[in-house]
């Protein structure tokens, strides 16, 4: 199934989840609507939440690594949650090649809160108004 993105705060917070098997064009799909996001907005960074916890397969190390993902300074933390260790240990490695802010959670309340406490210019992400575009995502988790 393809990874579903979608604003948690417009042009601040994107979250994306990924179900089952991804692939590496699924993937790119998403970089490029966070770059795409990242170029649109005003802030100074959008942060991008990515919710691992129903991922079963993601694409190979070697096919990660060759992947063309160009940087954009408007990409703020990158955020995963999940818990598994083999999708952690692989992010912590593409992260570290392409020099991303980035932190690995199993939870997305530990995402959240780190989240407010780096961007202190960001608002209540606990709120009705911005939890509720992600609840139908939480509700199948």
């Amino acid at each position: 199934m393809p990874i579903q993105s979608i604003d948690y705060v417009p042009g601040r917070v994107v979250y994306s989840r990924a179900t089952g098997i991804t692939t590496v064009p699924e993937l790119l799909e998403a970089v490029h609507y966070f770059e795409d996001q990242a170029r649109q907005t005003s802030a100074p960074l959008l942060h991008v939440i990515s919710d691992l916890r129903q991922a079963r397969q993601m694409p190979t190390l070697h096919e990660l690594v060759a992947m063309n993902v160009p940087q954009n300074e408007k990409l703020g933390w990158m955020l995963i949650v999940g818990s598994n260790k083999f999708f952690h240990f692989i992010s912590s490695v593409l992260a570290g090649m392409f020099k991303t802010r980035f932190r690995y959670y199993e939870t997305l309340e530990q995402a959240i809160a780190f989240l407010q406490s780096v961007d202190e210019s960001l608002p209540d992400l606990q709120a009705p108004e911005y939890r509720q575009h992600i609840n139908p995502f939480l509700a199948e988790v």
